[in-house]
């Protein structure tokens, strides 16, 4: 179950606030040892705010990570629901924006609802909670540091498209092994790795005769032991018939079950991406002209750092495919062929 705060917040700013409200609050979550309350202050401020059994102790309240646009305070307020004054810890947006961290917090507070609607131990929520801001501390480190672009779009469009291919509906415990095999939100390793088989994607929006580019040395460099793939997207931009990232995302989460579908967006999410939130500026739609797959074998075209002189570092080369058909393999197959599991 997911909470409309953002509806819930609406109706709150139609409330008729009195000299004596402090917050405008209503009640989200019954946690049975406590409750979890959405409020907004007397500056129209959104919060989620957690009645406490007394003080928290500075050792838990120290735990809290605290990054920019998020405040965490304990204070004691009058709880309009109980009509008692109660201490409460409140998670606030430090300020009341129009762009795109305003959208964030609603799927912030929502995310902490979710993580603890089922817990019955009281310190324990805590400690979930820290999980979920933590996790979102790390969301924001990333996208100020490294910022969605057109080109990061266009390569996480090109492997949606192929775990759309081998995504399944029938059964959880197979869509959570092809989640768990993709691997492109983690730099460091090829994109797809399922059994002893890799998987590189690449996407191209070169025209015949076709090329990619290829950023590292070892981006084709195959494992001992394990088969290693490149399967290349050629797209084209279409702006009538093309599809966008934020198309692809939507169309996996209709065929995902519960708790696939929250191993999808974790994996979103770690790179930056939140679906809703994509602006039609960064969006391109984008149609299939041609899929290519090649398996990777010894003598597969590819630079091989061990050759070269020490001088030469962060190798970055284009690779054209016309002068790749000796590996060349059939694309569908190659999707038939991937055990996922």
């Amino acid at each position: 179950m997911r909470y409309n705060l953002k509806t819930v917040f609406e109706q709150l700013n139609t409330r008729i606030r009195t000299a004596n409200d402090e917050y405008l609050i209503e009640e989200v979550l019954a946690l049975g040892v406590t409750t979890l309350i959405a409020g907004i202050d007397e500056q129209n401020k959104r919060c989620i705010i957690l009645p406490l059994k007394g003080p928290l102790d500075m050792q838990i309240y120290n735990r809290f990570p605290k990054w920019h646009g998020l405040t965490i305070a304990q204070e004691k307020h009058m709880n309009t629901i109980t009509k008692g004054r109660e201490w409460f810890l409140i998670f606030k947006e430090s300020s009341v924006r129009t762009d795109m961290s305003h959208e964030i917090f609603i799927h912030i507070f929502e995310d902490i609802c979710e993580i603890v609607k089922q817990e019955v131990t009281y310190p324990r929520i805590f400690d979930k909670i820290i999980v979920v801001l933590t996790k979102w501390e790390q969301f924001f480190a990333r996208i100020n540091t490294s910022p969605l672009s057109k080109s990061v779009l266009q390569g996480l469009f090109g492997e949606l498209l192929f775990l759309q291919k081998i995504l399944f509906q029938g059964g959880e415990e197979q869509q959570i092994h092809a989640l768990d095999g993709w691997y492109g939100t983690d730099y460091s390793k090829k994109d797809f790795q399922y059994q002893k088989d890799f998987i590189e994607i690449k996407t191209s929006l070169k025209k015949k005769p076709y090329s990619i580019r290829i950023s590292s040395d070892t981006q084709l460099k195959k494992p001992a032991d394990y088969r290693l793939f490149l399967c290349c997207y050629m797209l084209e931009v279409d702006k009538q018939l093309g599809k966008s990232v934020k198309n692809l995302i939507e169309e996996i989460q209709d065929i995902l079950l519960e708790y696939p579908k929250t191993i999808f967006k974790e994996k979103l999410l770690k790179i930056g991406v939140i679906s809703d939130l994509l602006i039609p500026d960064i969006l391109e739609l984008y149609s299939v002209s041609d899929v290519l797959a090649y398996e990777i074998k010894e003598d597969f075209p590819l630079i091989d750092a061990a050759v070269l002189p020490t001088a030469i570092f962060n190798v970055d080369y284009s690779l054209a495919l016309d002068e790749c058909n000796a590996w060349k393999i059939n694309a569908q197959h190659l999707v038939e062929e991937i055990e996922v599991e």
